[in-house]
């Protein structure tokens, strides 16, 4: 004879296993192109923008996570088309997955306190990365492959970029212009085709240590118009090219960095 207590059991079992359902068909959604998020999401499959002008995902609003959990959003390299739209919010996160074939990969703009990590940024029209007025950004374990530019700061306050990989970008894989408080540390790149792996136009404050240059065929490291005092060398930065093509600077100064 079956008891209450069985009938018990078996009844909290089946709760918990649809409770179950329940937490992993919330946790992985579906996502349209266009869509504005506003609470944390984890992408349940792939984004195909089937019109050319289309926006992939739009961030409207502070405190979100955005998990692509290996998926990709991809687009058609419609001029003024973004894969991933960060824009007047804070304390927002943007990780695992692809973002490809879009004008721009990932925009942050007048946005604070923007974590931008694992993301493959490939096949762009314009920029793999794009960041512009905003501070607290923080650029960590990204692949940036065959766009135009890879990772683009225009003034921005207190960012890092560690760890990225670029390859194979046509014009400037790192270019930061008018950062304050820029740290590149561990970033690699290899075969840059354009004019530079790294490029600062000033006025800028860039720390640069242990970051690489393998293959470039424009510069190494190039600086215009910024002043030497301004480059802090942490040491471990490498070239891998023509010496006269290692580091260019526009101004008499010495190059600010000790090359390997």
């Amino acid at each position: 004879m079956k008891t209450a207590s069985h009938y018990c059991k078996t009844n909290m079992a089946a709760a918990l296993v649809a409770l179950g359902t329940l937490l992993v068909s919330s946790a992985a959604i579906a996502l349209e192109c266009g869509d504005t998020v506003t609470e944390s999401v984890t992408l349940g499959e792939d984004i195909i923008c089937t019109d050319p002008g289309d926006t992939g995902i739009i961030v409207g609003a502070s405190n979100v996570t955005i998990d692509l959990k290996g998926h990709s959003i991809s687009g058609f390299k419609r001029e003024g088309s973004v894969g991933i739209l960060v824009q007047g919010v804070s304390n927002v996160t943007i990780q695992n997955g692809t973002v490809e074939f879009f004008a721009r990969g990932v925009v942050v703009d007048v946005a604070s306190s923007i974590t931008v990590g694992g993301i493959i940024a490939k096949g762009h029209r314009q920029d793999g990365i794009y960041v512009e007025d905003s501070n607290l950004i923080d650029l960590t374990d990204n692949h940036l492959w065959y766009n135009v530019n890879g990772i683009v700061i225009r003034n921005g306050n207190n960012l890092r970029l560690v760890s990225n990989r670029a390859k194979k970008n046509s014009v400037v894989d790192f270019d930061v212009s008018q950062g304050v408080s820029v740290t590149l540390e561990n970033n690699d790149s290899q075969g840059n085709t354009g004019f530079a792996a790294y490029r600062t136009t000033g006025p800028a404050e860039v720390s640069f240590a242990g970051n690489r240059a393998i293959g470039f065929k424009g510069y190494g490291f190039q600086f215009a118009d910024v002043a030497a005092d301004s480059i802090t060398d942490g040491g471990g930065n490498r070239a891998n090219g023509k010496a006269s093509q290692a580091c260019f600077v526009n101004t008499s100064d010495p190059c600010p960095l000790i090359l390997k």
